[in-house]
């Protein structure tokens, strides 16, 4: 958001802030993430091929190294997402809290949910299999600690401010 449009949604909203929530995984981790993780593995394969065949001044072994590091790595993030999307339902909400005075972020985060076993347990177990219903109760539990997460910087920040230091923010 621009500074223009922070202080348009001032005007309109009367508002010294705005939160904005970010919904980037809903039921599965995203995509990204996934190849984040089985990149990261590659390099390590490499990386690894590279310090064994410097080591012992062998290409063969060097490359053995790195493909059997890339293919378990490859293997273990790709499947644990893969099992990991099947068991839970992964809720991911990212959020920026905006001044409408000038734009800038006051405060980020990120809430990530797995599963909301205490919510499901007071559900009928016929529900308690319900994709849907597993999705809206861990995203229950998400926004829940996203507000908590915000409630405790607005309280460390309005602490901070009685203290008699009038920043924006908590250093």
């Amino acid at each position: 958001m621009s500074e223009d449009q922070a202080r348009q949604l001032a005007t309109a909203l009367n508002a010294d802030a705005t939160l904005f929530v970010t919904v980037s995984g809903y039921g599965k981790i995203q995509r990204k993430w996934f190849y984040l993780l089985v990149g990261s593995g590659i390099v390590e394969g490499v990386v690894q091929g590279v310090a064994v065949g410097l080591v012992v001044d062998n290409v063969w072994v060097a490359v053995g190294v790195a493909a059997e590091e890339i293919l378990q790595e490859t293997l273990t993030w790709g499947g644990g997402i893969y099992l990991f999307n099947r068991i839970y339902t992964p809720v991911i909400l990212e959020s920026e809290l905006m001044s409408t005075a000038d734009g800038e972020t006051i405060w980020s985060d990120t809430a990530f949910s797995r599963v909301n076993s205490d919510a499901l347990k007071k559900l009928p177990v016929a529900d308690r299999t319900k994709k849907e219903i597993c999705l809206r109760v861990t995203a229950e539990k998400t926004i829940e600690d996203l507000l908590e997460a915000l409630d405790e910087k607005a309280f460390k920040n309005i602490k901070y401010r009685e203290l008699g230091n009038d920043t924006k923010q908590i250093p």
